[in-house]
């Protein structure tokens, strides 16, 4: 059976929840509507997001297999670190897995004022200035940027979900399974995957397999075509 990750000590859940947004209002001064609260199974962390655009970077972000680490409220951080006229610039940390550091700002394009090139520029310029050594890269995107690919936001946006009913659960023997069937067979339809062990368990194993397709171990048609029975998983390319 799978065995529960240890967690520290904490309060009872709806207090956590109401507290945390309580935090998000005041501190973002949004509308309670725009906040949109969710788990990321990349931070282990439910997360509150402030718009639909935030949260499709989020999908994005967690899907993308070079994101080692992710933080989506650095503020308080990078204020401390570099004063608060950068940290509102700054509305997502990523760290890639060969340690590249990349602040992010999410903005809609309608409320860019100048050619965004320019502007992502000039932004960097000012944060080398004042935060030189403590980011790689500075990067602002759009919606033009962030629904390049409708398919993958919209697969990963069930994906998500189907990983956080087992948030709580290591699922180790879960991934020892999809791998050796991924490695055995080479390639494995998403619906022989959830008939790896009993039909009450399936939910688990595939929240192990896209634990690993979120790591980079497991390759997938995610990107190309909408998640479904006949979904295909496959070994990396590098381990063929």
């Amino acid at each position: 059976m799978p065995q529960p990750r240890p967690r520290a000590p904490s309060g009872r859940l709806g207090t956590q929840l109401r507290g945390v947004l309580s935090d998000q209002f005041h501190a973002r001064r949004h509308q309670a509507n725009d906040l949109i609260y969710t788990y990321s199974p990349r931070a282990d962390a439910d997360v509150v997001l402030r718009s639909s655009l935030e949260y499709a970077h989020f999908l994005l972000v967690e899907s993308d297999p070079r994101v080692a680490r992710v933080d989506y409220a650095p503020a308080e951080r990078v204020a401390r670190l570099c004063g608060e006229s950068i940290a509102t610039a700054v509305d997502v940390e990523v760290v890639d897995i060969d340690g590249t550091v990349t602040w992010r700002e999410i903005k809609y394009l309608k409320h860019r004022e100048i050619n965004e090139r320019e502007y992502a520029c000039e932004t960097w310029q000012f944060l080398k200035k004042m935060a030189d050594g403590v980011a790689d890269n500075f990067q602002v995107l759009t919606e033009k940027e962030i629904y390049l690919n409708p398919v993958r936001i919209r697969n990963w946006n069930r994906i998500v979900a189907w990983i956080a009913q087992a948030r709580e659960l290591s699922l180790g023997k879960e991934g020892q399974a999809v791998l050796a069937l991924i490695r055995r067979r080479k390639q494995v339809r998403f619906e022989e995957m959830l008939t790896i062990g009993e039909k009450d368990r399936a939910g688990l194993f595939a929240a192990a397999l896209f634990r690993e397709v979120q790591k980079g171990t497991v390759e997938s048609d995610l990107e190309r075509a909408p998640l479904s029975p006949h979904s295909l998983f496959f070994q990396r390319k590098e381990e063929t």
